[in-house]
């Protein structure tokens, strides 16, 4: 006789627990295949350990064969060859390059093509272990090696002002245009600068510590007239950008020609004053303590304000005919403002001609902080212009956050190039909400709605909730354009439905 001995177990809620985690593994894999984004893990030593379908599917790989293999194997050279070295001064020093910020950079397919990705870079702990998740997005249909033939054949300074300037005088030309005016029959400009950290260091870069920490950076002047971006100037950080608000205005080459320029504290001099107003310009700057300006140039005497020091107008006028010459030197470029500041601040404070300057500025700073004192409409149109450069600052900002709000050249000429660029598609942008806009106000005008005209008319253009700015850059012209009357319709029909 056999005797068999053996036990039972139930095993119901094992498998129960095994079929779960069974689902939940397929549940994850089926919603990392559907991104739109190629996902990439890997671990401490830089190996692949999972990727999904679009990952493979965009750098052309079948599904198993980059797992277990370096991730470099997805990088050109020369960040295929410095990869494992930046992982091994990161394990060294724990200090993070790309690790939080989202980077573009070049990638390599298996076929060899270079293309420009975006990278999003995340750490995480599994089991005890370090591992490194990157989402990765295709940004541009043109290959990197033809973006980079174009940005050296094509990306110059001056095409790059030929570019704004086309965009500008579009903006112009649109209905919507005129209801962008501060004041009638006046157009009412701003000047400021913002400062931006750079990677490497340049001539122009500055420390400024209240700006960039312990790193350097520079300054983007620009001359912002109805929204649009029409001038700019990289400076130093450690430059006063009122030594550079006349060449601004004066170098402008597009069809928007400001009447008058506000600035804040930093755009006014003991010059600009009379240096704009000897060129036809009004200069209206805001000042952060009007009431000490005030008292610097005004007492009280008999109930009326009088000038504390008179105006030396036999000084100006015996000095009249070599202030002409000079603003002849400015009009034809054979100067610059900054140089013209710096030879006559070097002069000594009774030089015949610095006083003529100088005091030709107090008479008009004077009738400005008169008009200033007494006019609220002014000070009203003063405070929207410069509303309007803060505002082009956000968008200019969110741009430059794509990029980790640095800029990347290496050289003074490389940083200009960066922020014409940035200008560029800032300017893009207003053209396109102001497109809208146009559309917008020609509709309304047409149908007699007359609350939603006024609303139109009033709306800024400077916004950019409506632009995925990490989505992909097309250059397929001729394809895919856009249909504004079908892209305003939700909102012209949703006005007919309401009257209905």
């Amino acid at each position: 006789m056999v005797r068999v001995y053996g036990t039972f177990e139930d095993v119901t809620e094992a498998r129960l627990i095994s079929t779960r985690l069974k689902e939940h593994t397929e549940t994850l894999e089926n919603i990392l295949n559907n991104l739109n984004d190629a996902v990439i893990t890997i671990n401490s030593e830089g190996q692949i350990r999972q990727c999904n379908e679009v990952a493979v599917r965009l750098f052309g790989y079948d599904k198993s064969e980059p797992i277990g293999a370096n991730v470099a194997m997805l990088m050109p050279q020369p960040y295929a060859m410095k990869h494992d070295s930046y992982m091994q001064h990161y394990k060294a020093t724990g200090e993070a390059k790309i690790i939080g910020v989202g980077r573009q950079l070049p990638a390599r397919r298996k076929n060899g093509d270079v293309f420009q990705m975006e990278l999003s870079l995340t750490e995480s702990v599994e089991k005890g272990e370090k591992q490194y998740i990157g989402l990765v997005r295709d940004i541009s249909d043109r290959q990197y090696n033809q973006l980079r033939s174009i940005q050296a054949n094509y990306l110059r300074r001056e095409t790059l002002v030929d570019a704004n300037d086309a965009i500008c005088n579009a903006i112009a030309r649109l209905p919507i245009f005129k209801h962008y005016q501060i004041q009638e029959n006046l157009l009412h400009a701003s000047a400021d600068g913002q400062k931006f950290e750079s990677r490497l260091e340049t001539f122009k870069t500055r420390y400024a510590s209240k700006y960039f920490g312990t790193n350097k950076g520079v300054s983007a002047v620009t001359l912002v007239a109805n929204h649009a971006a029409i001038n700019a100037k990289m400076i130093g950080a450690n430059e006063h950008e009122s030594h550079f608000i006349y060449d601004l205005l004066f170098s402008n080459t597009s069809d928007i020609k400001p009447d008058v320029l506000s600035t804040d504290t930093h755009g006014a001099n003991h010059m600009n004053f009379a240096l704009l107003d000897l060129s036809g310009y009004a200069f209206a700057p805001r000042y952060a303590n009007v009431g000490s300006v005030i008292d610097d140039q005004f007492s009280i005497h008999n109930e009326q304000l009088v000038m504390k020091t008179p105006i030396d107008i036999a000084t100006v006028e015996s000095q009249w005919d070599v202030a002409q010459r000079i603003m002849i030197s400015l009009q034809r470029k054979t100067t610059t403002q900054a140089v013209l500041v710096r030879k006559l601040s070097g002069y000594p404070k009774d030089h015949p001609l610095l006083k003529a300057i100088t005091e030709y500025n107090r008479l008009v700073k004077a009738l400005y902080i008169l008009n200033y004192m007494g006019d609220e409409k002014l000070r009203k149109h003063v405070q929207r212009a410069l509303n309007r450069g803060e505002a082009y600052h956000q968008l200019r900002r969110a741009i430059a956050s794509v990029n980790g709000n640095r800029f990347r050249g290496s050289t003074d000429y490389e940083i200009e190039l960066w922020n014409d660029c940035a200008r560029l598609l800032t300017n893009a942008i207003i053209y396109f909400n102001s497109l809208v806009l146009s559309k917008l106000l020609v509709h309304f005008e047409h149908t007699g709605q007359i609350d939603m005209l006024t609303l139109t008319q009033q709306v800024s253009p400077v916004a950019w909730t409506n632009i995925n700015l990490n989505g992909t850059y097309s250059f397929n012209f001729g394809q895919d354009i856009l249909d504004m009357d079908e892209l305003i319709r939700p909102i012209t029909e949703e006005e007919v439905l309401i009257e209905n």
